[in-house]
């Protein structure tokens, strides 16, 4: 059980007194409720078409960030005598790591610590990395200074339709032939984009825009508070 069906499950045993994860084993649903609701959870996250399918945004930067991470802790300078902040941005398409890890790795052993010049940018394609020289008095070596996903964030109501029709979608084709097995179905999604949104912006989000569906109810969750939820 993962950590979005952690937060469902406590959900759902405040309003069921019987709830069992997984009823008909690795299939749907993720939630049987008093032998009658059925509830598929996921994660409500920006994401991107990828290869025809897609994936969330923080998904598709890992293999970047990992990377980064692993060689900045391999790499080193010709000689150790000052820090460097290593940082990076990106748009999509994102480049594969495997095809830009010679270039970035170029472009750090290129650098001396005696360069006058405090902050470089180098880029490549929809890849850019920006090296700031650290305190004289910090170990030397390079450090990871964190990563800039510019196809992240937006206007959070529109992010949030986009998204939640994302899920629908993929979630409604999942228990397509299961359906029947069950009476009535819940899809609840913890919310990562809006993070269960204050009042007025529930009310604006209802008002403004609609998300059609054919689920018996369509949950959204609060991730800090399985007690905040919001119902389209």
């Amino acid at each position: 059980m993962d950590g979005a069906e952690r937060l469902v499950e406590a959900f759902l045993r405040k309003r069921f007194a019987r709830v069992v994860h997984e009823p008909d084993g690795n299939v749907p649903p993720d939630f049987l409720a008093d032998d009658a609701v059925a509830v598929e959870v996921r994660r409500l996250n920006q994401n991107e078409a990828s290869t025809g399918q897609f994936r969330s945004l923080e998904e598709s930067s890992i293999p970047l960030h990992m990377g980064m991470r692993s060689l900045l802790e391999k790499i080193s300078l010709a000689n150790k005598e000052r820090a460097f902040w290593v940082s990076f941005s990106f748009r999509r398409p994102i480049p594969r790591w495997k095809d830009i890890r010679p270039w970035v790795t170029a472009q750090l052993e290129a650098l001396r610590p005696g360069d006058k010049e405090e902050t470089r940018t180098f880029s490549l394609g929809t890849f850019k990395l920006e090296v700031r020289a650290g305190p004289e008095t910090c170990p030397g070596g390079f450090l990871f200074a964190g990563y800039v996903d510019h196809d992240a964030g937006g206007w959070v109501l529109a992010e949030m339709k986009r998204n939640i029709e994302i899920c629908v979608a993929e979630k409604t084709a999942k228990i397509l032939s299961v359906r029947t097995r069950y009476p009535t179905w819940w899809l609840v999604l913890v919310d990562l984009i809006g993070y269960g949104l204050g009042e007025s912006d529930q009310q604006l989000f209802r008002k403004m825009i609609r998300i059609e569906h054919d689920w018996d109810r369509l949950i959204l969750i609060d991730p800090r508070d399985h007690g905040r939820v919001m119902e389209l």
